[in-house]
């Protein structure tokens, strides 16, 4: 029986200049650090210019591209539904031209969410 791939050896690789762009589609926001994570890459950033308060703060994700889109897509469904019901969890920030989160091209560059809880 041949192994499977690992999602944790398909974690993406990109550095903060690659993502930058895509993440302006969210607003301005600067790197404050990368995060630990076993499966995704993770930016915590914070809004540019001036002092922003720590629930200004928001962590950007660039999902592993084993993720199927449906997974995606169920994870920020299921966020959206606890926020919705006054769950005090994270907070999908939706693109600054459509106003709603996009998935961006083979990357799966997809959703920053609030995490207010993190310094």
């Amino acid at each position: 029986m041949a192994a499977e791939a690992s999602s944790i050896d398909d974690r993406p690789a990109f550095s903060w200049p690659e993502v930058a762009a895509v993440a302006a589609r969210f607003g301005q926001f600067e790197l404050v650090r990368t995060l630990p994570s076993e499966r995704d890459l993770n930016f915590l950033l914070r809004p540019s210019g001036g002092e922003p308060k720590e629930a200004d703060y928001v962590v950007f994700k660039v999902h592993n591209p084993n993720d199927s889109m449906e997974f995606v897509r169920c994870q920020s469904l299921a966020l959206e539904k606890a926020a919705e019901s006054g769950a005090n969890c994270q907070r999908l920030l939706h693109t600054v031209e459509s106003g709603e989160g996009s998935p961006m091209a083979d990357a799966q560059l997809f959703v920053a969410a609030s995490d207010p809880g993190v310094k």
